[in-house]
Order: C-alpha cells, then structure tokens, then sequence
C-alpha cells in the first residue's frame, strides 16, 4: 500500500503501510555561528559531525521506543475486510524519528553557537518563529543534580514535538527569566507546567527518560491521516 504522509508545520509524519513504521521527519536549516573570537569559523568537516552526531542522538533516544495502535471505528468508510481494514485495525506501527539537514525549505532554523561553555548561553526552541538554539557541546551530557544526567538536544528536540518542559521552577534560570516566564502563562498554565516538576528523571525535566507524554501531538496529529480511525501512540 505504499507510504502516507502528513505535512506539519513542525515535522512530517511518514506511514508506512507494508512495513508498519511510523516516521516523524524534520527538514533542519543550519545557521553555525561563532559566539566569541575565540573560535574560527566553522568548517565543513565540523558542520558534518555536529549534524551527523545530533541525527545519531535523536535516532538512539528516541526511535523504536514508542508504538502506536491503529483501530477502525464505527465511523469508519472502510469495508470490514477490506484491504484497507485489515492493514489498520488493531495494527501496531514503530515510531522512528530523523532529521534532514536542507538549504531551503525547512520545517526549522536551527542556530548553531560555539561556545567555551554551556554556561555562556542558554539552548531554547522559539515556536513563534520556527527557531531551534543550541551551541556545539549540547551533544554531550550535563548534570544539575548528581546522579542525573541530560543531553541537551534531545531535550530541545522534545520541544520540537510538542513535549513541554517539566522542570522546577529553581531550574527555570535567573529570577528575570522567571519573572517574564510567570508572566507569560496563566496560573491554570503554571499548573500544567509544573506538574511534573517531581519527575526529576524525565527527559523533559532535568533527566534522560522518555514518558508517554512525551508524545501526545504527534498522536494527535495521526488522528487526521484516516476518518474513522483512531492511532494511540505509547512508550513501549
């Protein structure tokens, strides 16, 4: 039956009918920028490895670690025991993620920041402008509390998704940025944000660990690829 696909603002989604995975596909736009003089321009050979490891990370953490469940319901227009039926009810799809490094046409801009340290910048998603910032060390692990480690960008990634962030108000950043952050969303929005400030191990908090949360957009968007059929997307 071949592949559908459903075009987001912020990433594709890839159904493989025949092979029963579900491909989330991002179109990155690098723009690699040097935050001090001390650092020369970025090379070729530097730009590859940056993106290649960063590919490398999302595929590992995230890829083959969720599933998804279609069914046909009642209100479905597809024939019991059609071809159709029988490829989607009660079917169950691996969830992969990749990323393509584009020149034009980009789901994101992704600024890219050499720095002397993490402490010299702080990585963020911006949705209001499609813009992904990290620096050239977010690939390695960082701790803010022992024996809990993160990677940065698979943290940001989750952002891209639709994953919110979970962590604490103590990790939130200066006492300014809190201010505005506080500012920002309503108290009934604070809530939801801090809900799961006590799940310190959450990739989305200040850990490594995927939730089914994590998740939910994407299966909201799957719900748009059939009428009168339902995708429920989990963490294996």
């Amino acid at each position: 039956m071949g592949d559908v696909i459903k075009e987001t603002s912020y990433f594709d989604l890839h159904l493989d009918l025949d092979e029963k995975v579900i491909k989330v596909v991002q179109r990155w736009k690098y723009n690699w920028i040097v935050y001090t003089g001390e650092f020369e321009d970025w090379s070729y050979v530097e730009k590859k490895n940056f993106h290649d490891e960063v590919d490398r990370l999302i595929w590992k953490q995230w890829s083959y670690k969720y599933v998804t469940v279609s069914t046909i319901t009642t209100e479905s227009y597809f024939p019991e025991g059609s071809k159709v039926w029988k490829t989607l009810d009660k079917t169950r799809f691996k969830v992969v993620f990749d990323i393509k490094w584009v020149t034009k046409d980009p789901h994101w801009n992704v600024n890219i920041r050499k720095v002397t340290s993490l402490n010299d910048y702080r990585s963020h998603v911006s949705f209001s402008n499609s813009t992904i910032n990290l620096t050239w060390l977010d690939t390695s692990e960082h701790s803010l509390v022992e024996g809990i480690s993160q990677n940065i960008v698979n943290h940001e990634y989750g952002h891209t998704i639709g994953a919110d962030d979970e962590y604490s108000r103590r990790y939130v950043g200066t006492e300014c940025e809190i201010y505005e952050y506080e500012q920002y969303f309503t108290e009934e929005g604070l809530e939801k944000r801090f809900k799961h400030a006590s799940d310190q191990r959450s990739l989305m908090n200040i850990g490594n660990e995927l939730r089914s949360r994590f998740i939910s957009n994407i299966d909201t968007e799957l719900d748009d690829f059939f009428t009168g059929v339902e995708f429920h997307t989990f963490l294996e």
